[in-house]
């Protein structure tokens, strides 16, 4: 393989990882499924991390019925765990691990959800999920779980999944900016107090 294709291939690569990632590109995220032999993959390598409760089963395009929707699945808990073995450099290589943090902290969605109930320019490095809704105006699910750094350099981790809804976006965007400003406030005053050691989670 000549170094050319080699740098066409890797800056293919990152655009696709930037529309899955930052941009929460469905199309992307299965084209790459596809690259890595799918779901199985993944669920293989999730397995491996000793994560419970996470399961994948399709892609995008695999979800034809509202029942699909359904069979990938996960639990505050358990993508709290993810995160932190992630965020620790217990997951991916060093780089890779920087590297897909960075692409977390570029996320474009959500801007009122999580990323609302923060000071401006906090880092944060998250990723968002949200469904459709059907004919009763039920939405699956609603989802924002990020990384979010302490002005002490120390960090929380914040999961927020809201699951059979017919309640307004707009309601659970404020919902998610008030958990996590409180959560935030929270960790302040702890640092404030001195009382702050090592890392923190929160699930909700």
């Amino acid at each position: 393989m000549s170094q050319r294709i080699v740098i066409l291939f890797y800056f293919l690569l990152d655009q696709f990882l930037k529309y899955t990632v930052s941009d929460s590109d469905n199309n992307g995220c299965d084209i790459l499924l596809n690259l890595i032999g799918g779901t199985e993959t993944v669920q293989k390598f999730i397995n491996k991390q000793g994560i419970n409760d996470f399961t994948i089963k399709v892609n995008e395009q695999e979800m034809k019925t509202w029942e699909d929707l359904y069979k990938n699945a996960t639990t505050p808990l358990a993508t709290t765990e993810l995160l932190e073995k992630f965020y620790k450099g217990k997951v991916l290589k060093k780089k890779t691990t920087a590297y897909l943090y960075q692409k977390m902290e570029e996320t474009t969605r959500g801007t009122n959800w999580m990323k609302a109930g923060l000071p401006a320019g906090t880092e944060l490095a998250h990723r968002t999920g949200f469904s459709a809704t059907d004919k009763n105006n039920l939405r699956v699910a609603m989802n924002d779980v990020g990384i979010v750094k302490l002005p002490n350099g120390k960090h929380f981790i914040i999961s927020i999944y809201i699951k059979n809804t017919t309640e307004p976006r707009e309601d659970f965007e404020k919902i998610m900016a008030e958990i996590t400003k409180l959560t935030w406030d929270y960790y302040m005053k702890k640092t404030d107090s001195g009382t702050t050691k090592g890392k923190h989670h929160r699930k909700v």
